[in-house]
């Protein structure tokens, strides 16, 4: 008896153990009373005429359903492992023999995505002849209910031993030996010829269907492709391509290539088989993903290739750069086309070296910090492909990152895990190109820290902080005040992990966005704006202005960089569209706002209606035609100006002007 855990995917399966979870804390339903699925009673037929059942998860967990159901019928289960939910042998009849086995495995409809198909394959040992129909008694998980039958049609004729394998372009083996048949529920290995300048996508039988030689969980075309042998002779076709040329041009001193786990060719399909790598364990080389090949045979390593994989903490995205380097060690220069062929897409590789040798050393400079070799020493310059590190100065949060001259690896600060904690450091190990290279530190663009109040059991203004936040409050009580400086005259401290402010019912309280008079620093992050709102228990009415430019703020408040993002009804507020620019040929003519008053007197203002409003300006076309030139005259030692419309207009230049209210 033979159980096959095949090439199940793993990230699948856990996904499925945590749903099972999840239902399983749920209260089950009973089938006769649930929606949906369990009321429709239909009947699953596994029909083994062809000495094979295969059933794609086209639904949501299509398969898990069929073998939900399978495995509450009168079978009994045999053999089951456990580390695949699918993966099962059964006796139907009950006489004591296996009479079916399932497995699962990878396999595609179309090249990307792969759905999981499960698979149900008769044994030797089956006695079961002709058509068994069971009913599906009590599921544990409702969820997985979907049938109340299930039809097994077995073959006719008793199972062979063996059944014979026919593989174009390509051969079946089991266990490394080569083989022409093998027993039913066998895992057989296909795999494909060497052919001039194609390769062997997957194979396609009437029985089986198609198995791509793709594996789509971890994005790399394999060696080879397995199968459960079914119960008949089963004949494969290749279906054959093209092989795509690859060219590695180090000419600048590296050859920068960029890896998608979504696209085509990637590293980890890089056929270096031809090549000498280094494979010493101890190598100080092994710091990193990186490894050194000798493409001539020469005894001499030629180049140096350095995989780079990180989270970005500019962008959040892991990307992954992959770099082949020229050495000093090598020989070689210009073009360097492999020999041999290959069975993978990608044949054949060209490395482009510079036209010189690279040299023994080449130097580094960094700006705002040093470069040090792998035992802490401070170095200047360093050979192609040694491994070395970057390191910054300043204070903590200040620097997000490195940025490199050529564009090589920049370093951007990221999430590490030492050991104890976590915490957010710069990535700062690379190896050197054949080439100068600079770096220069990156400043902290700034982020923005936002704190939402609410009211707590005591009747206190209650908002939550982050672990940095937290520890830079705690280690300089004076950073309070400065991050709250619209709000310094309130009461406040730091308990535990929030940030209590004392609730004083003789004062207005404002959601504001303010900007920062200096950085407020932590050890991760550097903050330059602050958001502060709170809860809705005082009807604040949320303020959103179309354009940047528009800021809206009560004129009490000192701190003109405060922009209001929300009030409460009633409340007198002034808009600032100074820095509102105007379209050609347009001029501002006032807010497209709904509800509320709004009048000119050298301030936009209005009276906060009681829900959100939205500022948009409005522009009216000029006509030329119609305009009035202002004459400013001054002859007599000054001019009375007592139109608003003409402050308006001086305001439209660009003139600088002081206006007592």
């Amino acid at each position: 008896m033979r159980v096959k855990a095949g090439k199940s995917k793993i990230c699948l399966l856990m996904m499925l153990f945590i749903l099972l979870g999840l239902v399983a804390n749920a209260t089950p339903a009973h089938a006769e009373e649930s929606e949906g699925e369990g009321k429709q009673g239909e009947e699953l037929v596994v029909d083994l005429r062809d000495g094979f059942a295969v059933f794609c998860d086209e639904e949501s967990y299509g398969n898990a359903k069929a073998c939900e159901a399978i495995k509450n019928t009168s079978v009994k289960i045999c053999e089951q492992n456990q580390y695949d939910w699918c993966v099962f042998s059964a006796d139907v009849d009950g006489d004591g023999t296996v009479d079916f086995e399932t497995g699962g495995y990878n396999w595609p409809e179309e090249e990307y995505p792969t759905p999981f198909s499960w698979y149900i394959v008769p044994t030797v040992e089956c006695s079961v002849r002709g058509t068994v129909s069971l009913p599906v008694g009590e599921i544990e998980y409702e969820f997985y209910r979907k049938y109340t039958k299930v039809t097994f049609i077995f073959p006719d004729a008793p199972i062979k031993d063996t059944y014979s394998i026919t593989v174009e372009n390509g051969h079946a083996e089991k266990n490394g030996q080569v083989i022409t048949s093998a027993a039913p529920g066998d895992w057989v290995t296909l795999v494909p010829d060497v052919l001039d300048g194609k390769y062997v996508s997957s194979w396609t039988s009437e029985i089986t269907g198609r198995f791509s030689r793709y594996d789509s969980c971890s994005f790399v075309w394999r060696d080879s492709t397995a199968f459960p042998m079914p119960a008949t002779d089963i004949v494969f076709k290749a279906n054959v391509e093209k092989q795509q040329p690859l060219s590695f041009d180090m000419t600048s001193g590296f050859c920068k290539l960029q890896d998608d786990s979504y696209a085509s060719p990637k590293w980890r399909n890089y056929d270096l088989s031809f090549a000498g790598v280094d494979s010493d364990e101890n190598s100080e080389y092994k710091i990193m993903d990186t490894f050194r090949l000798d493409l001539d045979g020469d005894g001499s390593f030629d180049v140096a290739v350095y995989i780079s994989e990180y989270s970005s903490a500019k962008s959040y995205v892991y990307p992954v750069h992959v770099y082949f380097i020229p050495l000093s060690t090598s020989s070689i220069t210009g073009k360097y086309t492999t020999t041999g062929k290959s069975i993978l897409p990608y044949w054949p590789y060209d490395f482009i070296f510079p036209q010189e040798k690279a040299e023994k050393l080449y130097p580094i400079t960094v700006e705002g910090g040093h470069a040090e070799d792998m035992q802490g020493r401070t170095i200047t310059e360093a050979a192609p492909g040694e491994a070395i590190r970057i390191i910054y100065k300043g204070e903590q949060g200040g620097t997000v990152g490195f940025d490199s001259s050529p564009a090589y690896e920049n370093l951007y600060k990221t999430y590490m895990w030492n050991g104890e904690r976590s915490q957010y450091r710069l990535r700062d190990e690379i190896l050197m190109p054949a080439c100068a290279l600079s770096y220069k530190a990156l400043q902290g663009e700034g982020q923005k820290l936002r704190l939402h109040f609410g009211i707590d059991t005591n009747g206190n203004f209650r908002a939550n902080l982050s672990g940095d936040v937290r520890d830079a409050l705690k280690k300089d009580s004076s950073s309070l005040e400065k991050i709250l400086c619209m709000y310094a005259g309130l009461p406040m401290r730091v308990e535990g992990d929030a940030l209590i402010m004392d609730y004083i019912s003789a004062y207005e309280y404002y959601s504001l966005e303010y900007t920062l008079p200096e950085p407020f620093i932590t050890d991760e992050t550097m903050y330059t704006t602050v958001e502060v709102t709170f809860g809705n228990i005082y009807m604040l009415y949320p303020i959103h202005c179309t354009d940047e430019a528009i800021d809206v703020y009560w004129m009490q408040n000192s701190q003109s960089n405060s922009r209001i993002l929300a009030s409460a009804p009633g409340q007198l507020l002034y808009v600032n569209k100074v820095n509102l620019s105007e379209p050609e040929g347009f001029m501002f003519s006032g807010f497209e706002a709904k509800d509320f008053w709004m009048g000119y007197d050298v301030y936009w203002r209005f009276t906060m209606p009681d829900h959100a409003i939205e500022l948009k300006p409005v522009y009216t076309k000029v006509d030329p035609d119609t305009q009035t030139p202002l004459t400013i005259d001054l002859s007599e030692g000054s001019f009375s100006i007592n139109d608003s419309e003409i402050l308006q207009s001086l305001e439209k230049t660009g003139t600088t002007y002081d206006y007592s209210y």
